[in-house]
């Protein structure tokens, strides 16, 4: 193999194993290869957290159910029935904790307790509540009673508290069951119950 060939198969050799030569006239270098580093072209992609929203609790909010009645309303109505009655020569007695006993027999507030009282055809849930909770449909926080014993008859008026607003029913039935009621018509009565209801003390 001449001179020439030999240079040819080594330089062919050389640029298959990536090495670079160059001649010069002492003879001819062989460079080490040169390393290309290679760049990925995929980016590196930083993951994000999503952010998550903190779940605030409900908190549930306790609404204290301020007392529509109580003993100087109750004070206040004494007051105005005193008045109210006297105009109509009437005489009401109001239940303070004393048995009320009407001419027909039946007995206050045990009656609300043992009887089925009906308003306009329908029967309702009425019950005693001095202090005006709301325990019942209708929630009577007073009573009034006249007794008209010549002629054996009596008017119970009942002051109730229904969904917040004031309802004055009247007893003026015999002692039976049920016991049907009607609203109060007087629109004095019914004006000043429910502005004394309204007041915040």
């Amino acid at each position: 193999m001449n001179q020439k060939a030999l240079v040819g198969v080594v330089g062919l050799a050389l640029v298959l194993s990536g090495c670079s030569m160059r001649f010069e006239k002492d003879g001819i270098h062989v460079n080490e290869p040169v390393k290309v580093k290679q760049t990925s072209s995929k980016r590196k992609i930083k993951k994000v957290k999503p952010v998550l929203k903190k779940k605030h609790k409900k908190t549930e909010v306790v609404k204290k159910n301020s007392t529509l009645w109580n003993k100087q309303k109750s004070q206040m109505l004494n007051t105005f029935m005193k008045k109210w009655s006297a105009k109509r020569q009437q005489k009401f007695t109001p239940y303070v904790g004393k048995t009320l006993t009407l001419s027909s027999g039946a007995k206050y507030p045990e009656v609300l307790e043992k009887r089925r009282f009906v308003l306009g055809k329908k029967t309702i849930k009425i019950g005693l509540s001095l202090k005006g909770e709301n325990k019942y449909d209708y929630n009577v926080v007073a009573i009034y009673n006249d007794n008209f014993k010549k002629h054996g008859m009596h008017l119970t008026y009942l002051f109730t508290l229904h969904r917040g607003k004031g309802v004055i029913l009247i007893d003026e039935s015999k002692n039976v069951n049920p016991l049907v009621v009607h609203q109060n018509s007087d629109k004095d009565l019914n004006k000043e119950f429910q502005r004394i209801i309204n007041l915040k003390k």
